[in-house]
């Protein structure tokens, strides 16, 4: 038999005719196509929800790879800018510390110009009064160690310059002399218009000895003077320092900022600017 007449068979059996069993299996069967076309429809509802979601996701991941786009170029940039802010910061370091090495070099340089003004108002100071001294018959020499000339400038007649000066060049081959002009107007190694010998300042260069008749002149003016002013010398330069020994006097005077080697033998010593305490000299 076959499974329907089976299956109603056994419903007879249990005590329900073919038509109710006929009915039942009809609804039974149009209940659960009902129910698989439902299942079909979420099922396919399902799908294309679940396609919807495939392509939000997909979306979402074009957004997710273009944001993380720009959140790495955003990273460079920033970066970049720190990189610069970085080397503007360390710019800016350099640029204080190089202003503070020039006004720390502006302060030096002013305080030895300030420094420079004192010398030369000390200076001038010291070669007017040794000038004026000498023309009032109180000062018999002036005994240097310069090369500058500037005694003579102020006014003093008797200068016996130990090193030489610089206003005086001579031809080391005719012994020709030419002013100080010579040398600055000139190009080039100064050579003798008149022989073409090399022209050299006439002043005492390392290793050559002193002029003769200079240190004679020196050593009888020290000699015969009833007071020694030794100024704005450390005392320490031979053979100048030396000449000190040919003093016989008793009235040996030191003036310097420092002190000397032969302060302990001086009548007196000032330890100041000569300039200063020459120009408080009235003469």
């Amino acid at each position: 038999r076959s499974s329907m007449d089976n299956h109603i068979f056994r419903s007879a059996a249990l005590g329900f005719n073919r038509q109710d069993v006929m009915e039942y299996i009809e609804k039974t069967q149009k209940e659960v196509e009902s129910a698989a076309a439902d299942l079909s429809r979420r099922l396919d509802e399902a799908l294309e929800e679940l396609a919807g979601l495939r392509r939000e996701l997909e979306d979402r991941t074009d957004e997710t790879e273009r944001l993380s786009g720009e959140l790495a170029e955003s990273r460079e940039q920033y970066a970049q800018e720190k990189a610069r802010r970085e080397e503007l910061a360390g710019e800016n370091a350099r640029q204080s510390e190089n202003m503070r090495t020039l006004t720390a070099e502006r302060d030096r340089l002013a305080g030895q110009v300030e420094r420079l003004e004192d010398q030369s108002e000390s200076l001038r100071q010291e070669k007017e009064k040794l000038a004026q001294l000498e023309r009032a018959g109180r000062l018999k020499a002036v005994v240097t160690q310069n090369i500058d000339g500037l005694h003579q400038m102020a006014g003093s007649q008797v200068v016996y310059e130990l090193h030489g000066s610089v206003h005086r060049n001579y031809c080391t081959k005719c012994r020709a002399f030419y002013g100080a002009d010579f040398i600055q107007t000139g190009e080039g190694v100064p050579l003798c218009p008149v022989c073409g010998g090399l022209v050299k300042p006439d002043v005492v260069l390392y290793e050559e000895g002193l002029d003769q008749d200079t240190v004679e002149g020196a050593v009888r003016a020290i000699a015969r003077a009833d007071v020694l002013i030794v100024g704005g010398t450390s005392l320490v330069v031979y053979p100048a320092a030396g000449l000190i020994d040919y003093y016989q006097g008793r009235k040996l005077v030191l003036i310097n900022r420092d002190p000397t080697p032969y302060d302990g033998r001086a009548d007196l010593v000032i330890h100041d600017s000569i300039g200063k305490v020459l120009g408080g000299i009235e003469v």
